[in-house]
C-alpha cells in the first residue's frame, strides 16, 4: 500500500491545489461547487484567506499528504478556542487515491494531533448524501452527533478517545 508523507501546507506553492481540492470536496458533498463559490468567490480567495488565518493559529492542522512527489490529499483541522474538541474541516484524497484504504492514513494523522493535547475528541460535519464519507466515518469509530442547525442537509460527527 502507498505510504503517505505529510507536510504543512505551503500556500505560496500550492494555493491553487488547495482551492481545487476544497472546491472538489463541495462537488462531492453537495453535487456542485456553488456553496464553495458563495463562501469563497470563484477564485477561492475567501478560502485562501481562511487558510492563512488558521495556519497562524494551528499550523500543524493544515497538511498535505504526498505519495512521493505527487500531491495525494489534504487535511484541515482547526482548534476552536472555546470547544473541547479539534474540528476536522477537511479529509480529502485525490480521485486516484480513493477507495484503496489510504484514507486510514489521513485519519491516523488527525488522531495523532490529539497526542499531548488536552482535547481528546474530534468533530466534523458531513453532508448526509455523502455516502462514502459516512461509511468511512462509521468504519473509523465516529458517532453521529446530530443535524447541523444551519445546514439541515448535513450532520455533525464526533470521534472520542475516551
Amino acid at each position: 500500500m502507498t505510504q503517505l508523507r505529510f507536510t504543512q501546507i505551503d500556500l505560496a506553492r500550492h494555493a491553487a491545489d488547495c482551492v481545487a481540492m476544497r472546491r472538489d470536496s463541495f462537488v462531492i458533498s453537495f453535487g456542485d461547487a456553488s456553496r464553495f463559490e458563495a463562501e469563497s468567490g470563484d477564485e477561492g480567495t475567501g478560502y485562501l484567506h481562511w487558510l492563512q488565518t488558521h495556519r497562524s493559529r494551528y499550523p500543524q492542522g493544515l497538511l498535505h499528504a504526498w505519495d512521493g512527489e505527487q500531491l495525494a490529499g489534504q487535511i484541515e483541522v482547526t482548534r476552536p478556542e472555546s470547544a473541547d474538541y479539534l474540528y476536522v474541516n477537511l479529509f480529502y484524497l485525490q480521485p486516484a487515491y480513493r477507495h484503496r484504504g489510504i484514507g486510514a492514513q489521513l485519519h491516523a494523522r488527525v488522531l495523532a494531533l490529539l497526542d499531548g493535547d488536552e482535547r481528546q475528541s474530534l468533530r466534523l460535519c458531513a453532508a448526509s448524501t455523502n455516502a462514502a464519507a459516512l461509511r468511512f466515518y462509521r468504519k473509523h469509530g465516529w458517532q453521529d452527533d446530530g443535524v447541523r442547525a444551519n445546514a439541515p442537509d448535513s450532520r455533525y460527527w464526533r470521534w472520542s478517545a475516551r
